[in-house]
């Protein structure tokens, strides 16, 4: 029996104006730091950078990280595109620019994209609160793709700054849609109805940073439009019926509307209470 051949892979990292200069080195460092070395690192200024970011930057040759320079802030969804067209690679492993990737991530996701042939697989992640070392606790995911299946139809069962996916799929699948704070749920339901086979590793492979200005950024009525678009987007899709569609606005719009406080609270309760292979 032949080998499977070694897939090549490309990073997409997005940074803003409004990371903290010190958590991009980090997270940088993280992937520069692979046992399974990357072959490509695309990070995307998404607007101009302050001068402590472009020294994070200059520390490291061109070969393999790559700067992809929007002139302005056009949002993650956008800059995740223009980072889609400027990947070199099939695979394409997310990146947040204030996260930890495991030294073992790449090697772990790809040699399962080696073995099984799956387009899209994600990990646990550890959640963290300043320091990494300060684990609030684990948000788990389905592993098989029938349960990430049956998750889709209520919440996305892939954690983002975790995935790793075939960029040919998903320019395809039209690449991240514009809708605020859940394009990248209504991407992976996307490249689900594409065809796209799921897996998630059961073990935590990043570290995502939790504060409170992550939940400030999610509470709120702005959001609720892209709610509004995401659940027909899901019925599109043909996930969803319109029965799941109303019952799922109506909890999602529940959340979004809690004070910061209270939706870290139930955030807790909610996402890192979760068995690995439960849908709801």
């Amino acid at each position: 029996m032949s080998q499977p051949s070694r897939v090549r892979a490309s990073a997409l990292m997005p940074v803003h104006a409004g990371v903290a200069p010190a958590h991009l080195a980090t997270a940088l460092e993280s992937l520069l730091d692979q046992e399974r070395p990357l072959d490509e690192i695309v990070v995307v200024a998404d607007g101009p950078l302050e001068p402590a970011h472009e020294a994070v930057l200059s520390r490291w040759p061109s070969a393999p990280l790559a700067v992809v320079r929007l002139p302005r802030n056009v949002g993650i969804a956008r800059a995740l595109n223009a980072g889609l067209d400027a990947c070199s690679h099939e695979w394409v492993v997310r990146m947040d620019s204030d996260d930890v990737s495991s030294p073992r991530r790449v090697d772990e996701q790809l040699s399962e994209v080696e073995r099984t042939g799956v387009d899209v697989i994600g990990s646990a992640m550890a959640e963290f609160d300043g320091s990494s070392g300060n684990v609030l606790g684990l948000r788990r995911m389905p592993v098989t793709h029938e349960a990430i299946a049956a998750y889709m139809r209520s919440r996305n069962p892939i954690n983002h700054p975790t995935a790793c996916y075939r960029r040919s799929l998903a320019l395809e699948a039209g690449g991240y849609g514009d809708l605020d704070g859940v394009e990248d749920y209504d991407f992976f339901a996307r490249l689900l109805s594409h065809g796209a086979h799921f897996a998630n590793k059961a073990e935590p492979l990043v570290r995502y940073r939790v504060d409170d200005a992550l939940f400030a950024r999610r509470a709120g009525w702005r959001h609720l439009r892209a709610e509004w678009r995401l659940q027909a987007n899901l019925r599109r899709y043909g996930l969803i019926s319109p029965p799941r569609a109303a019952a799922n606005l109506v909890a999602r719009t529940a959340f979004r509307l809690l004070p910061p406080r209270l939706m870290r609270h139930a955030y807790a309760r909610i996402y890192r209470s979760q068995p690995a292979d439960t849908a709801s």
